[in-house]
């Protein structure tokens, strides 16, 4: 696994890096506006960290749920079984913020 971290981790340099130099950028538009880096870099993060605290954990235990599901089929009391798995369940809520909102534009 350590090789693996140290295979992505000039990836993930890079990436930084590339996302910093245009988030203090202002970029041109195909109309030819202009809009801030930190707008476009700072909206994609906030897409992708709601994304991951919101859909992504109930994803995850859509997934579990069918690999317990197809695993129960050969369990004697499915049942029981499935109901002492729900009840391991803990309740998480997701940040209010992602740190990473949007700015609202200026009339």
């Amino acid at each position: 696994m350590r090789y693996v971290r140290a295979d992505e981790s000039p990836h993930v340099e890079y990436l930084r890096t590339a996302l910093t130099e245009v988030r203090s950028r202002t970029l041109r538009t195909i109309d030819g506006s202009e809009i801030a880096g930190r707008a476009v870099v700072d909206g994609l993060l906030h897409r992708v960290l709601h994304t991951l605290t919101t859909e992504r954990p109930r994803e995850q235990r859509d997934d579990l749920r069918r690999s317990l599901t197809r695993v129960l089929e050969h369990a004697r009391r499915p049942s029981e079984v499935r109901e002492r798995f729900d009840a391991l369940e803990t309740k998480w809520t997701p940040p209010s913020r992602t740190g990473f909102e949007p700015i609202a534009r200026s009339a």
